[in-house]
């Protein structure tokens, strides 16, 4: 289920950054797995994964590209 949140911390140093979702909870992800630029409070879309190190936000889309992509063309009679 995707879930709605804003990036919250960006971290070039170790290579992560931060969410954190409705509910406030703070969800961690790898900055080399974003599909697209990051910057502090961007909205974004986002899975959530358990793995051994804790949850893990996965499957990021950028809540301005998501909504463009729903956009359609205009019916041509």
């Amino acid at each position: 289920m995707m879930r709605l949140g804003k990036i919250s911390a960006i971290d070039r140093f170790s290579g992560l950054a931060t969410i954190t979702d409705a509910n406030a909870q703070e969800i961690d992800f790898r900055i080399a797995d974003s599909p697209f630029e990051l910057y502090i409070n961007r909205d974004v879309w986002f899975e959530i994964v358990l793995t051994a190190k804790g949850l893990k936000a996965v499957g990021l889309r950028s809540l301005s590209l998501a909504v463009s992509e729903q956009i359609e063309e205009p019916c041509r009679v």
